[in-house]
């Protein structure tokens, strides 16, 4: 919801004060979104205290506002049973089958009928009907149906009458096919530590494996591969030992912090640099020196392809933080990289043109924003086609851009045809 409101301040992450300005936030982004608001929140009874912190879903919410949220019977609190519900039954032995079939056709692995009928006498329980039971068994069967015995593995599985063991099985049988004995023990010691975490064992014990953690994704990052596992991990484990120096260091590493915002954990990025004591301003300074030191180590298209989308990271992540000024500077620079690195009619120009043209809306320099959105516009008619949805994008974007100036029937016309090309697309997309 921050990203999509740039009146919020994004570093009021005190608990307390959240709580107090959330409605506020919402009445704010209502008001400004044209459409409804969906907000989805999945197990909300997993929250302690949900009555207490959800109490903004019992006022009244704006009228463009809908919340969904799931619960299982028994934890729902008393207060919210009068809303409209759906109840979700169990999985039947029809939805079961359904499930595995998927997941075995995605492997191209044909069950024998006497195998479906042994497959459907086994999930008969409440917890062998578990869907994600079901989705695990499917998941076993289609990983050793290319190249194991499915008899044997359907055998193992049915000794497993819930999740907890099915997965013990499916850990060993990873273990079994890894080939060195180093995999072997990374294994072992990612096992140790999870029961040592949820046994709760002595703290000294568990600050000696995550040490070892850290060890292992940072040589990960010394290699140059930030996968979204390291992305995630390293900075939790530094934030967990208190090491202030090491974070701070880690969220300069510009993957690691691409990696992170990309994948929306733009609110987790905020709170770690709250941690390492750094404002909004001294992240941005921060970021873009960082960005300037590695672009005298670029060299050669790719590496200068890489370095624009580094650029165009921190332009959308210092707009999303109400920086505008500040954003322009970075996605400037992606675009200049792009258009001489690429092709100044490449889409990936049009891209930046639309990204920087985001801001100058935010920023109310209209001018400057229909001028960027209009190239970006005819860059993506010659790259793509007069009726591709990026196309669409560009002109839903210079529409809601002439809806903010009351340009009504201008940003009407750019609406509908808009719609044409997206109507055609999906009629497209159902035919194949």
């Amino acid at each position: 919801l921050m990203q999509h409101s740039w009146l919020v301040s994004p570093l009021t992450l005190d608990p307390a004060k959240l709580l107090e300005e959330f409605p506020r936030w919402l009445e704010k982004l209502s008001a400004r979104h044209q459409g409804s608001i969906i907000i989805i929140i999945d197990s909300i009874d997993q929250i302690q205290q949900a009555e207490k912190h959800m109490k903004w879903l019992i006022d009244p919410l704006p009228v463009n506002v809908r919340v969904i949220v799931s619960v299982n019977v028994e934890t729902c609190p008393q207060a919210w049973r009068l809303w409209p519900t759906l109840h979700l039954d169990p999985l039947n032995s029809k939805d079961v089958k359904a499930l595995i079939s998927a997941e075995c056709s995605s492997a191209n692995v044909k069950l024998t009928k006497e195998q479906e009928k042994k497959l459907e006498r086994h999930c008969r329980s409440a917890t062998t009907c578990n869907a994600l039971y079901v989705t695990l068994l499917g998941k076993t069967i289609a990983r050793v149906g290319s190249t194991g015995n499915i008899d044997e593995t359907l055998q193992q599985c049915f000794q497993c009458q819930d999740t907890v063991s099915l997965y013990r099985l499916v850990l060993r049988s990873i273990q079994e096919s890894l080939c060195s004995d180093k995999e072997k023990g990374l294994l072992r010691e990612a096992w140790e530590m999870v029961r040592l975490e949820y046994m709760e064992e002595g703290p000294n014990v568990i600050s000696a494996y995550r040490q070892k953690l850290v060890d292992y994704f940072t040589m990960q990052l010394s290699r140059d591969r930030v996968t979204w596992r390291s992305a995630d991990e390293l900075p939790w484990l530094f934030q967990q030992q208190g090491d202030k120096q090491k974070l701070h260091k880690c969220l300069l590493n510009l993957f690691v912090s691409q990696n992170l915002y990309k994948r929306g954990h733009f609110a987790e990025l905020l709170s770690y640099w709250q941690l390492v004591g750094k404002d909004k301003s001294s992240m941005a300074a921060e970021y873009f020196d960082s960005l300037k030191e590695y672009e005298k180590s670029c060299e050669g298209e790719e590496s200068m392809i890489c370095l624009a989308d580094l650029y165009e990271t921190l332009g959308r992540f210092l707009k999303d933080l109400g920086l505008l000024s500040q954003a322009v500077a970075p996605l400037q620079r992606s675009l200049e990289i792009r258009e001489t690195a690429l092709d100044p009619d490449h889409p990936r120009v049009a891209q930046s043109l639309h990204q920087l043209a985001g801001v100058y809306v935010q920023w109310k320099k209209f001018g400057n924003a229909e001028q960027l959105y209009k190239q970006a516009l005819e860059i993506s008619e010659n790259a793509y086609g007069a009726e591709h949805p990026r196309v669409a994008r560009e002109l839903d974007a210079l529409a809601m851009l002439y809806q903010k100036q009351n340009k009504y029937e201008q940003a009407e016309q750019l609406r509908k045809k808009s719609f044409k090309i997206r109507q055609k697309a999906a009629r497209r997309k159902g035919s194949l």
